[in-house]
């Protein structure tokens, strides 16, 4: 099986709110790298990858405060 991920969207979770375009103009990159700073949740974005190829639930990667108790990842 290829799986091939053109790119995710995160609102309200424990990372930065942000939406990722890994496509190369209208065509498929052939690799792609993603850099950032230290403390912008690199390892919280491949986890909720994980979580989402796998089925798993991700409630708990929401950052629940008084303004936000919902997050997506898509």
């Amino acid at each position: 099986m290829k799986i091939e991920i053109i790119g995710w969207e995160t609102e309200g979770l424990r990372c930065l709110d942000m939406n990722i375009n890994l496509l190369s103009g209208d065509k498929y990159a052939h690799f792609s790298l993603v850099k950032m700073p230290n403390g912008t949740a690199k390892t919280t974005t491949l986890s909720l990858i994980r979580a989402a190829m796998s089925g798993e639930k991700v409630r708990s990667f929401c950052m629940v405060n008084k303004f936000n108790s919902r997050g997506t990842f898509v």
